[in-house]
This record gives C-alpha cells, structure tokens and sequence, in this order.
C-alpha cells in the first residue's frame, strides 16, 4: 500500500470519530469512538436494538436493555466481555394512561436502573443502553446517569437525540439515592 493511501486511511479513520454538537453558542468537536454512526459520550453509547444485537466490544462492557410491552424478548446480545445485562420492560410514554396498554417507566425499575449502573460503572469500559429506536427512553436514560457520573457529557443528548421527559425525570430525582 502507498504511504498517500495510508495517509488517506488514517485521515479517515480520524475524522470518522468526530462528533459534532453546539456549546456556548459555537460548534464543538468532540473526539469519540463511533458505533452504527452513534457516539460514545464518555463511556456510554446509546443504540436501537437492531444495532445492540450486532454490537461486539472487546472490553468489559454492560448493557441496560430496554423493551416496550409489547415486544416479548429481550434482544440477543453477542455476550464477549459482558459483564452484566439490566432488563426493563415499559413504553415510551411521557405520562400514565390508565385506562391505556402502555406503561411508563416505575420507581422500581427507576430504582434497578440505579443499582445496576452503581454495582457495574466502574467495572466497565463501555455501559451500552438500547431501547427500540434508540432515541428517546435509552436517550433519556443515559442523560440521567450521565448527569450523575459525567455531566460534562449530560448536555449533548438533547443535540443529538430527543429524550423521554418522563423517564428522564424519573431517573433525575433519585439520581442520588443510590
């Protein structure tokens, strides 16, 4: 191979870790590893569940999956280095409709959400959170936990994503009882 074609490879394989996002007014870049076009922010990579269920990672990585009532299975997760997987099952809802199917995240699972991310953060290198699109409930999701163990990163999932207010919420206020 020619040292101009390396050099092209490499250029490529630099830029394809960029992130794009908006501080202060500006634009900022943000150096990050990129999977199924989703960045890492920090140490958490939120994705669709098509994507999850082909994600591989070569270090120790845990996983909160989330799935709607009316999806029966969780997904099937390639389990090389998986430290540890938090199953949730509720809709993406933004307030309880009684009379309705769907259902909204609850304290219990706010609670399981706490408790995994506290027994497991600092045993992986990577904390993956799926929900179907990967973009509201796992958005959400991420952005609590990021609010609590890397708010530096917190601010950019509304940027990039469109999160669940009410799993948001949920999450936020008892982001420090655990």
């Amino acid at each position: 191979m020619s040292d101009e074609m390396q050099q092209w490879i490499d250029l490529y394989a630099k830029v394809a870790r960029k992130t794009i996002i908006m501080e202060d007014a500006s634009q900022k870049i943000i150096d990050s590893e990129v999977f199924f076009d989703r960045p890492v922010l920090g140490k958490i990579l939120v994705l669709p569940r098509s994507s999850v269920e082909q994600f591989q990672y070569n270090k120790p990585w845990a996983c909160i999956s989330i799935r709607g009532n009316w999806e029966p299975f969780p997904p099937n997760l390639h389990e090389a280095n998986l430290v540890a997987m938090l199953p949730l099952q509720f809709d993406d809802v933004e307030f309880d409709r009684p009379a309705s199917r769907l259902r909204p995240i609850n304290d219990d699972q706010v609670d399981q959400v706490w408790k995994f991310v506290k027994e497991h953060w600092e045993n992986v290198d990577l904390l993956v959170i799926h929900c179907a699109a990967g973009i509201s409930r796992s958005t959400a999701t991420a952005m609590a936990i990021s609010d609590r163990y890397q708010p530096e990163f917190a601010k950019y999932y509304e940027q990039l994503y469109s999160p669940n207010s009410l799993v948001f919420e949920s999450l936020h206020k008892k982001k420090w009882d655990y």
